[in-house]
């Protein structure tokens, strides 16, 4: 497959995780509409609620309180949606170095967090961003040990 296509493909993905995971929009636009309309009326009560600053504080709450579904969908919402950007951004760029497909995967997950509390659909958590490089790096790394070394 071309590099073209393989960016097409990378593109594609980044296009539905950003809407499926960030933006949450699950094809009701009204919905979505009216949800934004009713943060941006909360927006100084939004923001102080929705940021998590303290690395691991929302994720020993997730891990102490696993049976909960609540927790369950948090943890792997944050993991399995990155792992196939992880995959596809090795399988389009596989000769660059790790340091820059981790520094760029890194960068982007942030954006992400950042869209979340920007955009009023989500929360600034660094528990999220911790989990998303997590997948992100775990299927680097996987794709390195298992297409490269054959």
């Amino acid at each position: 497959m071309t590099n073209r296509k393989k960016s097409i493909v990378l593109a594609g993905y980044v296009v539905c995780l950003l809407i499926v995971v960030v933006l949450k929009f699950h094809g009701d636009a009204m919905a979505f509409r009216l949800h934004i309309q009713q943060n941006l009326d909360y927006y100084h009560t939004y923001h102080e609620l929705s940021c998590n600053f303290i690395p691991f504080r929302t994720l020993s709450l997730y891990l102490t309180d696993l049976p909960n579904t609540i927790a369950l969908r948090n943890l792997l919402g944050n993991i399995l949606p990155w792992i196939p950007l992880g995959l596809l951004t090795r399988w389009r760029f596989p000769t660059a170095k790790r340091s820059h497909i981790f520094g760029g995967l890194a960068l982007f997950c942030l954006a992400a967090e950042l869209l979340q509390l920007i955009t009023f659909t989500g929360s600034f958590d660094v528990d999220d961003w911790i989990l998303n490089m997590l997948a992100c790096l775990a299927a680097v790394m996987i794709w390195d040990r298992v297409c490269v070394e054959k």
